[in-house]
């Protein structure tokens, strides 16, 4: 895991969450948000992978935030990822708005495939109050993300934030927030054979040494 400090001082021109906000200036602050994504670090060719973005050490209470999830292969990777907007989704029963005491706004808060071939995810509260901060388990998730891994991929892809990727409080200013990358591994069809040849008999024997727990008592 990776953190990349996104501290820099915002362009003037900044797409989604810019529809609200204008012209956004980094507030002067000490202290960092940290985003993350929350996943499986391993998915298997044709298959589709579900990651939840995370926020914590929230001491900013947000009216919004926008994310700009990047997709990168890594050296020797082959295929890719696609994202799958239809089913991605901001998590309702856990997200920062929605279960912090506010409401998405129904037509700026939206979900859309990006220039590069990533996802565009803009989340606005409905009557631009701020929410309640992030607690763990409770209201900390920003979205969930879903993609498709491409037939015939392997190796490894780093998922992260890219520039346009902002939390906003309630005076209308950027917060400043530290970002993590996450990798999602890929194995060869051979390979994953053997990883889940390997899961098989590990499952019998817990099973098995659970049942006879279960006949002794």
């Amino acid at each position: 895991m990776v953190l990349r400090k996104m501290n820099r001082p915002m362009g003037r021109t900044i797409t989604g969450f810019a529809i609200l906000v204008g012209v956004l200036g980094l507030a002067e602050s000490t202290h960092a948000e940290l985003i993350t994504i929350d996943g499986p670090g391993l998915a298997g060719p044709n298959t589709t992978v579900s990651l939840l973005v995370r926020l914590s050490d929230n001491n900013d209470p947000l009216i919004g935030y926008s994310l700009n999830v990047d997709v990168a292969p890594e050296p020797g990777a082959v295929g890719g990822l696609r994202p799958n907007v239809a089913l991605s989704n901001f998590f309702p029963e856990k997200n920062l708005i929605t279960r912090g005491g506010g409401f998405l706004h129904p037509v700026f808060s939206l979900i859309q495939e990006s220039r590069d071939a990533g996802l565009f995810i803009n989340a606005q509260e409905l009557r631009l109050r701020p929410v309640t901060t992030a607690s763990p388990g409770i209201n900390d998730v920003l979205a969930q993300l879903v993609f498709d891994v491409l037939p015939g991929s392997n190796g490894l892809f780093t998922i992260g934030f890219g520039p346009f990727t902002v939390l906003v409080d309630g005076a209308f200013d950027a917060v400043p927030f530290n970002a993590a990358t996450f990798q999602l591994f890929v194995p060869e069809p051979m390979t994953a054979l053997l990883i889940l040849a390997g899961a098989i008999p590990m499952i019998c024997f817990r099973r098995h040494k659970r049942d006879g727990r279960n006949h002794s008592d």
